[in-house]
């Protein structure tokens, strides 16, 4: 009876060892699955972490394009045109375009009785959008512009309009245009101005008072005193 007895336990011991043995393999495989999880786990965050780390640069803010809306300006609607005579407003760079949409109605900008130096002395740049063709002679008269962009469309610029511009003591006044030299040199003529004795009465006369004056007080073109940039585009004004 004790020999069966013993042989009984053996049985046993041996069906326990085989099913333990069955569980620590089936642990192990769960086991290992789990710490290849944990691993994977591990090395994706440490990849994320590191791309957090770097970064993403040269993201630039979407700037609204507000360099002078029509509400800063001080204007007249004339038939189809809206002409500007001076600006209001507390921007230092300014833009003119060429047209304005006022009440659903587009209307043609007429500068040519605008002044940059009446109403606000803020402004240091100007930037004549593409379609601008001319400008008041005196455009610049009692400004402190020190930057101005000129499109490609522009018909003619006088010498004399840019002696108005004068720059601080060691700097020079930028010019930019959107064409070559060579098209500049095309577009950039000496002013004639008319003598006093041979204008008509009216704004002629005025117009030839005022540059004798200007003349007597030594107004005149230098060109030492300005920095040309062709091939330029209005951002270059608005860093």
């Amino acid at each position: 009876m004790k020999e069966k007895k013993k042989g009984g336990c053996l049985v046993t011991a041996i069906k326990v060892f085989v099913v333990l043995m069955i569980i620590g393999f089936i642990a192990s495989i769960f086991g290992g699955n789990g710490k290849n999880e944990e691993s994977e786990t591990t090395s994706g965050n440490s990849q994320n972490e590191e791309t957090q780390e770097k970064g993403v640069t040269g993201i630039e803010v979407q700037k609204e394009n507000k360099y002078g809306d029509i509400e800063d300006f001080s204007y007249e609607l004339s038939g189809d045109s809206i002409v500007l005579s001076s600006y209001n407003g507390k921007d230092e760079t300014i833009e003119i375009r060429p047209t304005y949409t006022i009440d659903e109605t587009e209307y043609k900008t007429d500068i040519s009785d605008f002044s940059v130096g009446i109403g606000s002395h803020r402004v240091k740049a100007l930037i004549l959008c593409e379609g601008i063709e001319e400008v008041e002679t005196s455009i610049f008269n009692s400004s402190d512009v020190k930057e101005i962009f000129f499109p490609k469309s522009m018909k003619n610029v006088y010498d004399y309009t840019l002696s108005y511009l004068h720059p601080e003591d060691g700097e020079t006044i930028k010019i930019y245009y959107a064409g070559t030299q060579e098209e500049w040199a095309e577009i950039f003529t000496e002013y004639k101005r008319t003598k006093v004795e041979d204008a008509e009465f009216g704004e002629e006369m005025g117009q030839a008072m005022a540059d004798k004056i200007n003349e007597m007080i030594g107004s005149e073109y230098d060109s030492s005193l300005f920095e040309y940039f062709f091939s330029a585009s209005p951002d270059d004004l608005k860093k």
